[in-house]
């Protein structure tokens, strides 16, 4: 998968890039949900790793990653005028989320077939998968921010706007999420994974019973505060390695080389710089993604469904390959 910050990235970049009318300040003024969506599908690793400092195998966060993509995108879109009034603030608030998350799947399926040709396949080379998307993490933010060290900061206060309480009454639960969001969140998982109601949900282990999106979201925002590393929200939590985002002034030549400046790709295809081909990939498949979902909702009429299936795939986000060999590259 991607690094947080590379998710972080491709948005910025892709609503820069945004043509299609009305989409751009649908999205930019709810920036900051759309930033959550980004990295909205890795949020229960930490959850479900905090017992025991082992993930469960099948979790939540895995079923957002290898099964179903397309299931959920089409239900959350599908469900948006179901659940909420469109224009209202829940809508705004729950699409921006969706389109976030949307980005999420996009950029997995783009960036993670170019580190596993890089590394090899993650579950025999965990510990170089993480650095090198640490190393794509640190390098693709000094590409766009003048050369800077990564840091956290303007990107951790964000979601303190995607929280419950709303900013003009601070008694509130900050620790929980949107409802909006868990609504909808809630309502795709159910519908997805959960067909058969409670009658399928008494042959699940507990904890994929339990959609917890307040839970997964209190985590993430206590955890965003003292992390050394802001990757904590992905599996790096669960490395023994205790590794680190490097300094730009700490960073080895070879490392660099490898993991960014002359990069391996998929089936053979030339070597490349990853923010040249791959993030700039990333970014444009996000944008053209976003605009054709944009062009199916706001063409639709009461009761259409989603047309997505040209362009949004049952992807395996680990792979980026999904089983109608809809690949990136």
């Amino acid at each position: 998968m991607a690094g947080t910050f590379t998710h972080w990235m491709v948005v910025e970049e892709a609503l820069k890039k945004i043509s299609a009318t009305g989409l751009q300040p649908s999205l930019t003024d709810y920036k900051d949900f759309v930033l959550l969506g980004a990295v909205s599908p890795d949020l229960p690793y930490l959850t479900d790793a905090l017992p025991n400092a082992v993930a469960k195998m099948h979790n939540w966060a895995d079923r957002m990653h290898y099964e179903k993509i397309d299931g959920f995108i089409f239900t959350g879109f599908n469900k948006l005028s179901e659940l909420f009034k469109p224009g209202s603030e829940n809508y705004n608030v729950a699409m921006a989320w969706l389109f976030g998350y949307v980005a999420h799947v996009i950029t997995d399926v783009v960036v993670h077939p170019v580190v596993n040709a890089i590394v090899g396949p993650y579950i025999f080379n965990s510990t170089e998968h993480r650095v090198c998307e640490m190393t794509q993490d640190v390098l693709v933010f000094a590409e766009i921010n003048g050369g800077k060290d990564l840091s956290k900061e303007g990107y951790h206060l964000f979601i303190r706007n995607c929280s419950r309480a709303p900013k003009d009454n601070p008694y509130m639960n900050a620790n929980q999420i949107r409802p909006a969001i868990k609504t909808l969140w809630s309502a795709i998982l159910k519908e997805n994974h959960l067909e058969d109601g409670e009658k399928n949900a008494k042959r699940l282990p507990k904890y994929l019973t339990s959609i917890n999106p307040d839970t997964w979201f209190e985590n993430y925002r206590n955890g965003i505060g003292t992390a050394q590393t802001p990757n904590f929200v992905t599996r790096h939590l669960l490395s023994a390695a205790n590794l680190a985002y490097p300094l730009l002034s700490k960073m080895g030549a070879a490392e660099r080389k490898k993991y960014y400046d002359v990069v391996s790709m998929p089936k053979g295809h030339k070597p490349e710089k990853f923010f040249d081909v791959v993030f700039t990939e990333a970014v444009d498949e996000v944008k053209n993604a976003w605009e054709k979902i944009y062009a199916d909702l706001s063409g639709a009429k009461p009761g259409d469904k989603m047309k997505a299936g040209a362009y949004i795939r049952n992807w395996n986000l680990d792979l980026g390959v999904d089983m109608n060999d809809a690949y990136m590259w």
